[in-house]
C-alpha cells in the first residue's frame, strides 16, 4: 500500500497545504489504496518538501511528479482507474492550464496571506504549531516565515504590493468559479483529476478560520460553497 506523507490536519482542514489533499483525492478517484502518514518536517522528504509518497520502497516527491508516477505505473498497468478516461485532448489541456493557475499562481497568494501579511501571520503560527510550547513555536515560526518570505520574493509574488497580490488571487478565484458555473464538477456530472486540484484550494479558502480577503472572496461564491460540500461528502466526510 502506498504511504502518503502529509502535514497533520489543522486550521479546520485535512491539511493546510493543498498538495497532499490533491494527491489523496486523486488516489481515491483512481481507486488506489493508500494510507496517510502525518509528517510535519519537510526535511524528511527526498526533496525537502511535503507531500511525498513511498511506493514499494521508492520515495517520490512533488505532487505533479507523484501523479505522473501513479499514471505511469498503477494506471498504465491496469491496476487503477484513470480519473480522466474519456476526456478529450482539449479537456486534458484545460486540466493542465487550470492546474498551473492554481498551483503556480493562487497558491502563492495564499502563502503570502498566511506567512507574510502582518495581520494574519501570528495566527498562522498559533494554528499550525499549536502543540509546541509558545517559546519554541515562536522560534520555529519566525525561521519558517523568514524562509517563506524569501521564497515569495524569489518566485516574484513577494515583489508586488499587498493589494496587488490579493487582487490577482481573487481573479484566479473568479476564473475557477466561472469555469465551474452550475455544474456539479468542473467537467460535468463526475469528478476528474482537475477536481482533485481545485478542491484542495477551495477547502483551504472556505474552511480555514482567518479572515483573509482571498477567503472572503471565495466564500461569497455560492457555487464554490456547494462544490466544497459536494467534494467533502464524497472524499472527506469527516470534515463536513
Amino acid at each position: 500500500m502506498i504511504k502518503l506523507y502529509s502535514f497533520s490536519p489543522s486550521m479546520g482542514v485535512p491539511c493546510p497545504s493543498p498538495f497532499p489533499i490533491k494527491l489523496a483525492v486523486f488516489m481515491q478517484l483512481a481507486g488506489i489504496d493508500y494510507e496517510v502518514v502525518y509528517e510535519n518536517n519537510p526535511g524528511k522528504g527526498p526533496k525537502g518538501k511535503i507531500p511525498f509518497i513511498e511506493d514499494q520502497g521508492q520515495l517520490i516527491a512533488d505532487s505533479h511528479l507523484i501523479i505522473r508516477h501513479l499514471r505511469d505505473t498503477h494506471i498504465a498497468a491496469g491496476k487503477a482507474h484513470d480519473p480522466d478516461a474519456g476526456l478529450s485532448e482539449q479537456r486534458k489541456a484545460q486540466t493542465l492550464l487550470m492546474q498551473k493557475m492554481l498551483d503556480e499562481h493562487l497558491y502563492w497568494a495564499i502563502v503570502y496571506a498566511r506567512w507574510v501579511d502582518p495581520r494574519f501571520k501570528a495566527d498562522t503560527g498559533k494554528l499550525l504549531f499549536a502543540s509546541m510550547p509558545p517559546l519554541v513555536r515562536n522560534i520555529v515560526f519566525a525561521l519558517a516565515s523568514r524562509g517563506i518570505a524569501k521564497s515569495l520574493q524569489a518566485q516574484g509574488t513577494g515583489r508586488h504590493e499587498q493589494n496587488e497580490i490579493y487582487r490577482m488571487g481573487c481573479e484566479d478565484i473568479d476564473a475557477l468559479a466561472t469555469l465551474l458555473g452550475e455544474q456539479d464538477y468542473l467537467f460535468g456530472e463526475q469528478p476528474h483529476s482537475i477536481d482533485a486540484v481545485a478542491f484542495s484550494y477551495v477547502i483551504n479558502l472556505l474552511d480555514t478560520p482567518q479572515d483573509v480577503e482571498l477567503n472572503r472572496h471565495a466564500q461569497a461564491k455560492e457555487n464554490l460553497q456547494a462544490y466544497n460540500r459536494r467534494m467533502k461528502e464524497r472524499f472527506y466526510p469527516d470534515f463536513l
